[in-house]
């Protein structure tokens, strides 16, 4: 049996973000219950969002032209 809260977010179609997991376990048992996002360390620790840009533009820049954001 799913929560009440996935249940209805399911019915109303609302992507749901789970915060603060830490562990691969985790995110696939949130996944599981029908959350849709994820955030916290599992993805990276927290930083300002200059010095994350930057970590962005990095990645993007590696890239190939055709599947750049």
């Amino acid at each position: 049996m799913r929560p009440l809260g996935s249940e209805l977010s399911c019915s109303l179609m609302i992507k749901t973000t789970a915060e603060g997991v830490e562990t691969p376990e985790q995110m696939e048992l949130l996944r599981a219950e029908g959350c849709s996002h994820f955030q916290r360390f599992l993805y990276g620790r927290p930083v300002p969002a200059s010095e994350r840009l930057i970590t962005l533009r990095q990645i993007d820049g590696a890239r190939p032209a055709a599947t750049k954001l």
